[in-house]
């Protein structure tokens, strides 16, 4: 698997890419350990950042998920 920056609100992480869904233009990730997420394709980041990289953990993704319902 490919390892791809994706940016959402809580900044930019670094996660492995399983597929690019054409259909719907998005990608989808692993997000952690063994968590799938889906991302449009304007949330990839191409090329170098200025902001830090984080990895992906349980609690950020129990924090996206309150933040986006």
């Amino acid at each position: 698997m490919s390892r791809i920056k994706i940016r959402v609100n809580a900044g930019v992480f670094e996660v492995s890419l399983i597929r690019v869904i054409e259909e719907t233009g998005s990608v989808e990730v692993l997000w952690d350990q063994n968590t799938k997420r889906e991302f449009k394709w304007g949330s990839v980041v191409l090329g170098s950042t200025d902001a830090p990289i984080q990895q992906p953990s349980d609690t950020m993704a129990t924090a996206m998920r309150k933040s986006i319902a």
